[in-house]
This record gives C-alpha cells, sequence and structure tokens, in this order.
C-alpha cells in the first residue's frame, strides 16, 4: 500500500430526468486509455464545444419538479457545486454563469476559490447575490440580473422555498441539483440535468458512464468480502480543538455512504435507528474506545486548520503541512494510542471538497483498497484520479494533498 495517494496530481476541485426534443453536440472522440481497473475514460484535451441550442428543454429536477427553460443558457445563477459543474458543462462553463453565492465555496475553502479566480475563464466574472447559509441571499437582486436560469442546490431551496415563487414570476425558472446526498442516484440525476439545460448531453452522459462503471466495480468486488473491516471517521472541519470529536455520517448520507459502499462496518452506523438527526452524529470518546475501531478516517481541509485544530489537506498543501497540522491529536485524546487502528498504523486522511464530487467513486475505491488490499490490488485509484482530472478538469496543474496515510510515529 503506498503511503499517500493523489499528491501532486493535476486536478482541479470546486465542490460542488428528464424530456427533452433537442439533441447535443458530442465531445470530440478520442482514443481511450485503459486502467488496469478495465475501466476506459477518454483522456482527449481538445473536445468539441456543445453547440448553442435553441427552443425549450424540460427537466424534472432533484425537488421532483418539472422545469421548463428557455435555450440557450448564457446567463445563469449557479449557488454551489462548481467542480461538477465545470466537469460536466467543459472548460467555458463559468461563461455562461452571471450570478452566484461566492461564500458557499470561498467560505469554506479559499484557496480552492482564488485558484479558480485566477485560471478559471469567467469565475471571476461572476456576481455575488449572498447566501443561504448566511441568510442573506438577494433574491431582488438576482431578479434585477434578469438570468435564464437559476441552478440551486436542495440545501438552499430548502431554506428559500417560499422565495422561489419570486424568481419563477419574475420569469426566472429555478432548477435544483443535489450533489450533497453523494448517492449515484442523485449524482447521475443531477449530472443529467446539467448537460440538458446546457446542452451538453454527450458529455454528461459519458460522465455517467465512467460514474457508474467505477462504482459497479466496487460492488462486485465488496460483494465477495466474506468479513467486513470496522472503521471510525470523523470531520475536523468543525472541531475547535483535537479534545473535540468530529461529526459521522450515518451509512445513507455523504461519508458514512462512501464507507458503505466500500465494504465497511463503521462504528456509527449501529446508531443510525435511534438517532434523531437522521444523517450524522458525534461519537462519544467512550464509545470509540469500546468499539475500538480497526481503521480510522479523517476528513479535512483547509477551514479545519484557519485558527483550530484539525488535519490540514487541500490545493498547495504539502505532505509536511498534514504531518504538522496533525501534531497533538492522538495525545489529546486519552486512550486513543490503545486503539487498534493507532496501534497498526492504519490513519486515513481524505480531503473534504474530493466529496460530493463525481469523481467520489475514486474515493470509493481508495477506501474499499485500504480495507480490502487483496482484493482491490487491480484497482489504481491515483491513476484513475489523474485521468479523471486531466479530461474533465483540465484548467489547473496544481500541487496538493488529497488523500495520506498518516503515521502515528511522525505526529508523536
Amino acid at each position: 500500500m503506498k503511503n499517500k495517494l493523489f499528491n501532486k496530481v493535476i486536478a482541479a476541485t470546486l465542490t460542488g430526468v428528464i424530456t427533452l426534443s433537442v439533441c447535443a453536440c458530442g465531445v470530440g472522440s478520442s482514443e481511450a486509455k485503459e486502467s488496469n481497473t478495465g475501466n476506459s475514460l477518454p483522456v482527449d484535451e481538445n473536445d468539441n464545444e456543445a453547440e448553442q441550442q435553441t427552443g425549450e428543454v424540460t427537466v424534472t429536477d432533484l425537488a421532483g419538479r418539472e422545469v421548463t427553460v428557455t435555450l440557450p443558457v448564457e446567463n445563469a445563477y449557479l449557488g454551489y457545486y462548481y467542480e461538477n459543474f465545470l466537469a460536466v458543462v467543459g472548460p467555458d462553463a463559468f461563461t455562461r454563469v452571471k450570478a452566484t453565492s461566492l461564500y458557499d465555496t470561498e467560505g469554506y475553502a479559499n484557496t480552492l476559490a482564488t485558484i479558480y479566480k485566477e485560471n478559471v475563464e469567467g469565475y471571476a466574472d461572476m456576481i455575488d447575490v449572498g447566501s443561504t447559509l448566511q441568510d442573506n441571499i438577494d433574491v431582488e437582486k438576482l431578479i434585477e440580473l434578469d438570468c435564464d436560469v437559476a441552478i440551486m442546490g436542495q440545501y438552499q431551496y430548502d431554506a428559500i422555498t417560499d422565495k422561489v415563487e419570486l424568481l419563477e414570476e419574475a420569469g426566472i425558472p429555478v432548477v435544483i441539483i443535489d450533489y450533497s446526498t453523494a448517492t449515484e442516484e442523485t449524482h447521475i440525476a443531477s449530472t443529467e440535468v446539467l448537460g440538458k439545460v446546457f446542452g451538453v448531453e454527450d458529455r454528461a452522459n459519458e460522465i455517467i458512464e465512467n460514474y457508474k462503471a467505477g462504482m459497479e466495480k466496487v460492488r462486485d468486488i465488496v460483494s465477495t468480502i466474506q468479513q467486513s473491516k470496522t472503521t471510525f471517521h470523523e470531520f475536523h472541519s468543525v472541531i475547535g480543538t483535537y479534545s473535540e470529536v468530529g461529526v459521522s455520517d450515518f451509512s445513507h448520507y455523504l461519508f458514512g455512504s462512501y464507507l458503505a459502499q466500500a465494504g465497511a462496518s463503521d462504528i456509527a452506523f449501529s446508531l443510525e435507528e435511534s438517532s434523531e438527526n437522521g444523517r450524522s452524529t458525534t461519537l462519544d470518546m467512550e464509545y470509540i474506545l469500546e468499539q475500538d475501531p480497526e481503521v480510522w478516517f479523517i476528513i479535512g481541509g483547509e477551514a479545519a486548520n484557519d485558527s483550530s485544530d484539525g488535519i490540514l489537506m487541500g490545493y498547495n498543501v504539502s505532505e509536511e503541512d498534514v504531518i504538522q497540522s496533525a501534531k497533538g491529536l492522538i495525545g489529546s485524546r486519552p486512550g486513543f494510542d490503545n486503539l487498534n487502528a493507532v496501534k497498526n498504523d492504519q490513519i486515513y486522511c481524505i480531503e473534504n471538497n474530493t466529496l460530493r464530487t463525481l469523481r467520489d467513486y475514486i474515493i470509493i475505491e481508495y477506501i474499499a483498497k485500504v480495507l480490502y488490499p487483496e482484493e482491490f490490488a487491480d484497482i489504481d485509484p491515483e491513476k484513475e484520479f489523474e485521468e479523471y482530472s486531466k479530461k474533465y478538469l483540465p484548467s489547473i496543474p496544481i500541487d496538493g494533498t488529497f488523500i495520506y496515510h498518516l503515521k502515528v510515529e511522525d505526529i508523536q
């Protein structure tokens, strides 16, 4: 097993069906590269841009609403899911975005936003209209900007459902997508919606087929696993000090669903039915020690280390930065040095902004390979990560650390 993965790769992250009577121009043909997983991913960098389409398209969005949009869409509002939008719509995607909610990305990943601002055409020209996360989204301003369509995340729609009607009455159709739930179904449905609304169905379908193939490989191998490994995972984006335990997701939501699909038996899953939250929980130290997980996954990112403890990961972050950010982690948690995961050097860090993306199937592959290295010996997540980045996120070659195997001896 490699000690690190996805360090210094070409990537760009921003994180981040349907009836139709028009057809999209296909992405350029290319010779597919064969990975050693048997999964083909074209890597031609000279895709043809989709031709502008006219007319109307009707989609069923992720809130189950039928919405009709006039084509072509040239001035959209896009609330979040920047990476997925760029991957699906193409290199010029942000030249077709007029307004956005900057805080939803820049408030949690400023380095990431700066990279996009400096390298992605159209990003710096977007007009900020506030955020539902800060309860200051300016619907009136959005109406004044006269956008062709408003693409919102489910979480935004839930926050301002009463104001959506104002936008629609002003002639701005509202389309809901959802990559945060992080299921294969919602990923595919959201990608189909973007493909149809922006006239890039062939590109969207190519990404969908690649995603489905990756997930199918994992399912096939996991189905042969006889004994599941036990895991503990936590998000470090919301802790103040290492003496606090981060949030853990349940089996049907975000990282919890990744673990479940990778064949893990996470110690949070047994608490799912009794939880009032329904999506996640914060585990007690005593419970973690009692369960004694075999593998420990930590979801880190740049926001975690602004002025508090937490594993630092992401763009422009070196391995040494990750190690330094982890100093004091185990010592701040009495008894953790006796966990099997710690004694056996089974601590793995994953960068938060790779979640909720159309390449998160590679994260699931990585988790599965960590848990079952022999069964997943022929899977090469690092190669797939690089291929995906080159094909669908070619804008910026950037150094960073997105996955890291943390060694206890390095952080004590």
